[in-house]
């Protein structure tokens, strides 16, 4: 079986705990398993709204067709669409979930802005994948003459709006196969996972050493598939083993 882990990349590039993670899996499926599992990154980067909306339409026209089971763990990756598809969850975006409170905006834009009000009566109707190009045009097309606008500040009510509504297209129940966590915390936390999904906890184990030492230190070779949509795809040798299997 084919497996492909698909990640956002930071944009600029960086490497932390979530790129040793994926890279772990990978190595950790190849290693312990009989199946083959290739990473797939896509540049994600999140400055602004038009960004972050920029990065969750990459990933929802993404083509994943050639992998048997596809794994995502992080927003937006989990907006590919694939019948096989495991969530093992790190987090959302978390400044428009746990920490917005922070803020102190409101939770919803009330707005007599008709356009705005026009976007705001899609985003509140129940989350369907085949909302998701009337979406993503209408916020583009606001964007592009008001992007200086406040209604759309990084963090705002507008953006939490959109946000939560692209991840519970990405997230929707009958999108997802299985659904993990990486911890008993995130598993727990309000609004992370759709109601009735039940989260299981599969903590990931300390990488070894060469994976905790950064990329440079990393064997990798090109994988055999050709990457799409600008992303970028390579096999990897690096430990660690959360429990994936579908």
């Amino acid at each position: 079986m084919k497996v492909g882990v698909v990640a956002p990349g930071p944009v600029p590039e960086a490497f932390g705990g979530a790129q040793r993670l994926w890279q772990g899996l990978v190595s950790w499926i190849g290693e312990h398993t009989t199946h083959d599992a290739e990473l797939v990154v896509v540049p994600s980067p999140e400055r602004t709204l038009a960004d972050v909306l920029d990065s969750y339409e990459r990933f929802s026209r993404l083509d994943v067709s050639r992998f048997d089971l596809v794994i995502s763990s992080k927003y937006p990756g989990w907006m590919v669409d694939h019948p096989r598809h495991v969530v093992y969850m790190l987090h959302p975006l978390r400044g428009l979930y746990d920490t917005y409170w922070m803020t102190g905006f409101p939770e919803r834009i009330e707005t007599d802005d008709r356009p705005l009000r026009d976007l705001t009566s899609l985003l509140r109707r129940p989350p369907e994948r085949s909302a998701l190009d009337q979406v993503f045009a209408r916020t583009r097309e606001l964007l592009a003459g008001r992007g200086d606008d406040p209604a759309f500040a990084l963090p705002g009510p507008l953006a939490r709006e959109l946000v939560h509504f692209l991840d519970g297209v990405g997230l929707a129940r009958g999108a997802i196969a299985r659904y993990l966590a990486l911890s008993a915390t995130v598993a727990r936390r309000p609004g992370y996972f759709p109601p009735g999904s039940a989260p299981r906890p599969s903590p990931a184990p300390p990488p070894s050493r060469a994976c905790a030492a950064g990329p440079a230190t990393i064997s990798s070779r090109p994988a055999g598939s050709t990457a799409r949509s600008g992303s970028t795809s390579s096999s990897t040798r690096c430990a660690t083993s959360p429990t994936t299997s579908p």
